[in-house]
């Protein structure tokens, strides 16, 4: 799931990100949106282990499979949403041969999709210096959708255009963190933990992405300057 451009414009003008980690929600900024998170959690906020992943641990192939069942189209869409379907594939492939060769070291502290997640960036990162230029580079966000009759398509086709060239001025940590916490409904700490960064490192470039995001919007000749 993506934002919609007009969701997204809505959220510039209003976020307000508390760099307090004492005072800040995992999930503030998000104006009600869902979250993504498909990992199972205990009831302190634990990642838990289900069978699959115990049994994976041990060494049963069998049990990795089925986790890459269940994985595999979120790992997917997150490799397309950074460098486009064509490389995704590959990168999801990488991402899991990676994932069954470390399997063994998951020490759950962080969610399974979490730590697959981490492992597919790097990933496409590492694809992205290789094929350079000729790597795609494909829009978060989504076309908006609803009742065809409530809807100016020339509206809508703006609003996305106008979302595109924001977020493309945007440097590649801002427009990260902006993807892993809007887009992919991570928290601050998973988020960190995907990057290698500390909770607060990603609170304030988020902060600072949308600071950009709405410099752009409310006037693009002053973006960025």
């Amino acid at each position: 799931m993506r934002f919609h451009a007009r969701q997204v414009i809505l959220l510039t003008r209003t976020e307000s990100l508390n760099l307090d980690s004492s005072q800040a929600s995992p999930d503030s900024g998000r104006n009600g949106l869902n979250s993504l998170r498909q990992s199972r959690h205990s009831t302190n906020g634990q990642p838990t282990m289900d069978a699959d992943l115990q049994q994976a641990l041990s060494g049963n192939r069998e049990a990795m499979a089925r986790i890459v069942d269940e994985h595999y189209d979120s790992v997917f869409q997150f490799c397309a949403r950074r460098i486009g379907t064509d490389g995704a594939a590959d990168a999801a492939q990488e991402t899991f041969v990676t994932a069954q060769q470390r399997i063994r070291g998951f020490r759950g502290h962080s969610s399974l999709r979490t730590w697959l997640l981490g492992i597919a960036l790097n990933h496409c990162r590492n694809l992205s210096r290789k094929l350079g230029p000729q790597m795609a580079r494909f829009h978060p966000f989504e076309d908006e959708t609803g009742d065809p009759s409530s809807v100016d398509p020339t509206q809508v086709m703006i609003e996305r255009e106008t979302l595109r060239s924001a977020f493309e001025k945007l440097s590649e940590d801002h427009k990260e963190v902006v993807l892993l916490h809007e887009v992919e409904g991570l928290t601050y700490d998973e988020a960190a933990h995907v990057l290698g960064v500390p909770a607060g490192t990603v609170k304030s470039r988020l902060h600072h992405a949308f600071q950009n995001l709405r410099a752009s919007l409310c006037d693009p000749q002053e973006a960025n300057s």
